[in-house]
């Protein structure tokens, strides 16, 4: 099985949110969906959500979970996946040369959470943040995997805040509220 994508700076986002190490072993691997073309990756604290523009996937199952084994250069212009069984790699190509970076990837069998509830809530109207909690390294590695030293913060209902990296991509990433024991100044 093929394919390949453009969407670099959204891979690099899936990955930078996906889970290590997790005993919920799916979500230690981003995952494709090729029916919907979504691109996810989440550890259940921050989920990045982005269209995909998979191409030659005619062979691909429905949805495929991935774990890329390093890190997917910013230089790269497309990336293209070659799964055999349970194990593969990814070919990163810059200006039309040679592949310049294999990686190898592993296939994890398993089911990706519906995470529609909690991108998509129903029936949570306007409500007022007065303060609210959260793992600022989180955001720390969305910066690193853009590039982007900016974000516009969000808070669409009194749960989850949003990260908006100005037009930059299209991808939908929410970051859960920590708990916090103690004071905030």
């Amino acid at each position: 099985m093929k394919f390949i994508t453009r969407n670099i700076i959204e891979l690099r986002l899936a990955m930078a949110t996906q889970g290590h190490q997790d005993v919920r072993f799916y979500l230690n691997g981003i995952h494709f969906d090729f029916v919907k073309g979504l691109l996810t990756g989440t550890n259940g604290h921050i989920i990045s959500r982005s269209p995909f523009d998979g191409t030659d996937c005619a062979d691909m199952p429905q949805e495929i979970i991935l774990d890329i084994d390093g890190t997917v250069s910013k230089k790269a212009d497309y990336a293209v996946f070659e799964i055999d069984g349970d194990a593969g790699t990814v070919s990163l190509f810059q200006d039309g040369k040679e592949a310049f970076k294999v990686l190898p990837v592993k296939v994890i069998d398993g089911t990706y959470p519906d995470i529609e509830r909690v991108l998509d809530p129903v029936g949570i109207g306007d409500v007022e943040v007065k303060k609210i909690c959260f793992n600022v390294p989180y955001l720390t590695k969305v910066s690193q995997a853009t590039g982007q030293p900016f974000a516009k913060l969000t808070f669409s209902d009194g749960e989850n805040m949003g990260v908006d990296l100005h037009g930059l991509t299209k991808t939908t990433i929410r970051l859960m509220p920590a708990r916090f024991r103690g004071e905030l100044p």
